[in-house]
């Protein structure tokens, strides 16, 4: 279970739903009541606030020996709830309820909660019915070693041999300059710059 907020995870901790032999993954369409099974695919958007057994901030008390110290209404017509996998070593899993596994996690989405009411829980099993947020891909890395030796200068690029590659590193009034054949490379595009020497130790 992640916490998104504008396009951007957040956190996340772990969550189980439903009861082990029931772990068959349904649209909101499609759910079967009755029978187990995790929280249906889908958005939930009528989510309530924390409930205390004992009082705000007591995780001493509990509503029962399943459902721990704070509950959460996610689905209210189906009595789904989030709350701590209290019994979880003894009969683990839930009747479709969201269930972090230890305190810890419980702590945390607690603490999403205290600072503001999300609008809304999605639940995806990658079944086809929620558009996931677009995560930008990583920029593409191409990594150049140059090797001087006596008489010539050998440029590697990617790996691989670059006969007609030149290549001049500079550094001027505390700026880092890279050109290759002839062409300057952007600032901004340089990650990191890494300069190795062989040498043959001298006699003493």
């Amino acid at each position: 279970m992640a916490l998104w907020d504008k396009g951007q995870e957040v956190e996340h901790v772990t969550v189980c739903s439903g009861a082990p032999g029931a772990q068959n993954f349904r649209t909101l369409v499609n759910e079967r009541r009755g029978v187990l099974e995790p929280i249906p695919e889908g958005t939930y958007r009528d989510v309530g606030g924390l409930e205390w057994a004992g009082g705000v901030g007591n995780y001493q008390a509990a509503w029962s020996s399943s459902l721990g110290p704070v509950v959460i209404q996610i689905y209210g017509e189906r009595a789904i709830m989030l709350h701590l996998d209290a019994n979880r070593s003894y009969a683990p899993g839930s009747a479709g309820c969201l269930c972090p596994v230890d305190l810890a996690g419980l702590k945390t989405v607690v603490a999403w909660w205290t600072e503001g009411r999300p609008e809304w829980v999605e639940c995806d099993w990658g079944l086809g019915t929620i558009n996931r947020p677009k995560v930008a891909a990583e920029p593409e890395l191409h990594r150049v070693k140059l090797y001087a030796k006596p008489g010539k200068c050998v440029a590697y690029r990617d790996g691989v041999s670059q006969e007609a590659l030149s290549a001049r590193l500079d550094f001027h009034s505390g700026k880092l300059g890279l050109a290759i054949n002839g062409s300057q490379l952007p600032l901004d595009q340089i990650v990191t710059v890494s300069i190795e020497v062989a040498y043959v130790a001298g006699k003493k």
